[in-house]
């Protein structure tokens, strides 16, 4: 089977669902993993960029979400930074 059939074969099943139709700059071999995953097919398998950028995508994604010890550190300081600045204010207040 061509793309251009498992392309539109899969934009008829989606029109019935609701579903919007599979955008146009869509890879080819995108378009054969998500017509054999939804046919039941044995997957064949991603390129390699492709794999090498998912890779990517979720080693960026991981290392965005640990916070790291010097932001937690810098925090703590800037807390008592402000603190001292409160009660220096406080003093001259009652001064």
């Amino acid at each position: 089977m061509q793309i251009r059939e498992m392309r539109s074969a899969l934009d008829a099943g989606n029109t019935g669902k609701g579903m919007p139709e599979l955008p146009a700059t869509m890879p080819d071999w995108a378009v054969r993993r998500v017509y054999e995953f939804r046919s039941g097919l044995s997957l064949t398998e991603a390129p390699v960029a492709a794999k090498r950028a998912a890779l990517a995508f979720w080693q960026l994604r991981s290392m965005q979400t640990k916070p790291t010890v010097a932001a937690d550190a810098a925090t703590e300081s800037e807390r008592e930074a402000v603190q001292r600045r409160i009660r220096a204010t406080q003093i001259a207040l009652l001064q």
